[in-house]
């Protein structure tokens, strides 16, 4: 019913509001997450937190004001104002300070999570959540090293690696270029003392999120056009996860729903809107159509010197998983038979031998050979 509502948030001077503008604007436009927000208000004021530092009833006013304010813009000041006290001993998120939006993502997500009466299936856990294992496979001494698992809000790449992989593998689809870069991680053998290899750290997803958030970490803060340009084409409309981490059991599509971007310590967002069938730009109070395809958002980002920070992928529920494929039984041999044998088939003419197969033109980045060194050096990575 409010998917078609689209109001900017105030950021007047000195307020420097426009980091959780954007988050608000994110949560606002993943439907999984908004429907599911405004259907359950389980939450509790424990450790102390007062309704007034609450992020749940901060959103949930916020929400409420979304859906039913006749004004264009509303404030966001109310979480402003909890996450100042939440975060008073930190110095983070200070009344008139400018943040990171993507830290201020988690840390709204991460609020919430801890208010709720089962915080393991909150509803930050079941939307954004990302259960992800870490661990080693020793294919010389076969030891596998135990899982250790963390949950993610936001899964972290270097946007220097990905685009130095793009260039030597131009038609690489982003999820294998995501995986490459994750998987330059190392460790030792966790049979260390009888074996002294160094293995890659893989990555296995224990569950799904409805949305995946993609954080883009880039070398400056000032990237030029083209290179703006560059990371995202390189960006897909749709990604499958379990070609970023270890193979699922569960096949899922997620569709790009919209970006966080910045530049020049300002931030804006991007989000499609299926009922108007547009990209819209939220610049704090001002609302605006970019047009109906990527590369109009591409081409405003290019101008503005836009870089998208936080990439949002939602769940497409109308995806259907590829039925599992089933090997032909082999046939039966007929039951021998008393009557005298058929004569021999003639012997078939010799065909001619079938021209070569042109060559691969691309194989998937994590099956390249061993050979091929991979890229050095990268920035060492931790999704902490």
């Amino acid at each position: 019913m409010y998917a078609s509502v689209k109001k900017g948030l105030f950021n007047e001077a000195g307020e420097n509001n426009c980091f959780l503008n954007v988050v608000i604007q994110a949560l606002w436009h993943m439907k999984s997450f908004r429907n599911r927000f405004q259907r359950s208000d389980a939450h509790e004021h424990r450790e102390g937190i007062s309704p007034s530092a609450c992020p749940h009833c901060a959103l949930s006013i916020i929400f409420n004001q979304y859906k039913y304010s006749d004004s264009n813009a509303i404030p966001p000041n109310i979480l402003r104002r909890a996450l100042h006290s939440l975060y008073e001993s930190e110095r983070k998120f200070q009344l008139g300070a400018f943040d990171d939006a993507a830290e201020a993502l988690d840390a709204v997500l991460t609020c919430i999570e801890k208010v709720s009466p089962h915080p393991e299936q909150s509803i930050p856990r079941l939307v954004f959540g990302m259960e992800i294992a870490e661990y080693t496979q020793c294919g010389k001494c076969k030891t596998r090293s135990p899982a250790h698992s963390a949950n993610h809000y936001i899964y972290y790449s270097y946007v220097s690696a990905v685009q130095a992989l793009k260039h030597h593998h131009p038609r690489a689809p982003f999820e294998d270029l995501l995986r490459t870069v994750a998987h330059q991680d190392m460790r030792s053998c966790a049979n260390e003392a009888a074996c002294t290899e160094k293995l890659r750290v893989l990555k296995r997803l224990e569950r799904h999120p409805d949305v995946f958030s993609v954080g883009l970490v880039w070398p400056t803060a000032d990237p030029s056009g083209d290179e703006i340009v560059a990371m995202l084409s390189t960006v897909a409309s749709h990604i499958d996860l379990s070609r970023i981490f270890s193979p699922h059991r569960t096949r899922s599509r997620h569709k790009l729903r919209g970006m966080i971007c910045y530049y020049g310590m300002h931030y804006d967002a991007y989000f499609y809107s299926d009922t108007r069938r547009q990209w819209l730009v939220f610049d704090d109070t001002t609302v605006k159509e970019v047009g109906a395809g990527w590369a109009e958002v591409v081409d405003r980002c290019r101008r503005g010197r836009f870089h998208p920070s936080v990439l949002f992928y939602e769940r497409d529920p109308l995806y259907t998983p590829p039925a599992p494929q089933t090997h032909p039984q082999p046939q039966r041999s007929p039951a021998p038979s008393s009557a005298a044998p058929a004569p021999a088939p003639a012997k078939p003419k010799q065909q001619p031998a079938p021209a070569a197969l042109p060559p691969k033109v691309f194989q998937p980045l994590h099956s390249l050979a061993p050979s091929r060194p991979p890229l050095h050096p990268l920035p060492s990575f931790s999704m902490a």
